[in-house]
């Protein structure tokens, strides 16, 4: 998706939006991947990523920033972000983008069967006009970590991970004994499964796995279910 905007002295290139309505289902978790590119060279602009059943009204801003799911923003001061100055032509995924402070999760667990509206939401904050944007979003989707083999159930417990990002160890940390664990690409695929593991605490090898976004399926004695995102180096 190609979109390019200018923020006239009428603020028509502030909070566009574009969505596209999805059927998901109570009781999956659902996770946001996609490509950002920037062609021009942008500054004070966000992009953000929204799940939620709120209509799209034309003329009226779309939900808060704290209700986005993900965000590439230039100005927040996170990680290697350079508050004020902001990024320019950034090319990265949503999944790794460095400056996400104040949104949610991009993993999203759904709590009961609805038509969402899977939306982005972008702008500039600029007193200088007219400013433009031109952008590129690639493979901008959800898929259903339900469909991996790992199979999630509506219960979930807590554990940790550390470090994440990782270069080769993996340690994993559970107050209850873990039964599974299945490591899935963000295809939905599983890259490594371990079964009958009997402990809460153990260390993973992944220094043979290729670098990229990952998420952790864990199921523990009880069966329920837990989900961490990894980022191996």
């Amino acid at each position: 998706m190609h979109v390019t905007c200018s923020n006239t002295s009428d603020n028509n290139g502030t909070n566009v939006t574009i969505w596209q309505n999805v059927d998901l289902l109570a009781g999956h978790t659902y996770v946001i991947d996609g490509a950002f590119l920037d062609l021009a060279g942008i500054n004070n602009y966000w992009c953000q990523v929204y799940i939620d059943t709120a209509q799209v009204i034309e003329g009226q801003d779309y939900s808060a920033e704290s209700l986005s799911r993900v965000m590439i923003n230039t100005w927040k001061a996170v990680g290697s972000c350079s508050e004020n100055n902001g990024y320019a032509f950034i090319d990265v995924t949503f999944q790794n983008f460095e400056c996400e402070s104040g949104v949610l999760s991009d993993t999203v667990e759904i709590s009961e069967d609805a038509t969402y509206k899977f939306a982005v939401k972008m702008g500039l904050w600029n007193s200088v006009v007219p400013s433009t944007y031109d952008v590129v979003l690639d493979n901008l989707s959800l898929f259903d970590l339900a469909n991996s083999s790992a199979n999630p159930s509506t219960k979930t417990f807590s554990f940790s991970i550390q470090p994440n990002p990782v270069a080769d160890l993996l340690n994993i940390s559970s107050a209850t004994a873990l039964n599974n664990i299945t490591i899935i690409n963000m295809l939905g695929q599983p890259v490594l499964s371990l079964k009958n593991i009997g402990t809460g605490s153990l260390s993973l090898n992944l220094s043979g796995t290729n670098p990229g976004i990952y998420y952790m399926l864990v199921k523990d004695a009880h069966g329920d279910n837990g989900v961490k995102k990894i980022i191996k180096l």
